[in-house]
C-alpha cells in the first residue's frame, strides 16, 4: 500500500484489492453447478465481504472526519490571516497616532486615572493659555 500521507487513496486501493479477491473466490463457483463450494471457500467469501463492508464504513467515517478537519484548518487559516491583517493595521494606526498628550494636568497623581488624548501627527495642536494662578490649563479658542 501507499504512504500514510494519503490514507483515502490507501483505503480505495484496499477496497479494489478486496473486490478482486472476492471475485477470484466467486469465480470458480460461477463456472458451473457441478462444482459445489467447499467450506473454506464459503468462509473466505464471507470474511472478505465482511472486511469490505468494514472498510467501506471506515472510508465513510474517515471522509466525514476529513471534511470536518479540513473545515477547521481553513477556519484557522482565515483567523491567522485576520490576526496578521489586524496586527498590520494596529501598527499602522499606532504609527499615525504616536503623539499623546495628558489633558488637565491630572496624570501622575496617585489615585487619579490618567486621561490621555491621542492626536494624529498631522493635526495642529491647540495653544494652551494659563488659568488662575498657573495651576492646570485650558484650551484657547
Amino acid at each position: 500500500m501507499g504512504g500514510a500521507l494519503f490514507p483515502q487513496e490507501d483505503m480505495r486501493l484496499a477496497l479494489d484489492e478486496g473486490r478482486s479477491v472476492l471475485e477470484s473466490i466467486r469465480e470458480p463457483l460461477a463456472r458451473g453447478p457441478e462444482q459445489s463450494p467447499n467450506q473454506d471457500q464459503l468462509d473466505s467469501q464471507s470474511t472478505v465481504q465482511r472486511l469490505l463492508a468494514q472498510l467501506n464504513e471506515t472510508e465513510a467515517a474517515f471522509d466525514e472526519f476529513w471534511a470536518k478537519h479540513q473545515q477547521k484548518l481553513e477556519q484557522c487559516l482565515q483567523l491567522r490571516h485576520f490576526e496578521q491583517d489586524f496586527r498590520e493595521d494596529l501598527a499602522s494606526f499606532e504609527e499615525k497616532s504616536s503623539v499623546r498628550r495628558d489633558v488637565g494636568g491630572r496624570a501622575g497623581r496617585p489615585g487619579d486615572a490618567a486621561l490621555s488624548v491621542t492626536v494624529p501627527a498631522e493635526a495642529p495642536l491647540p495653544a494652551l493659555s494659563p488659568m488662575g494662578g498657573g495651576r492646570g490649563g485650558s484650551l484657547a479658542h
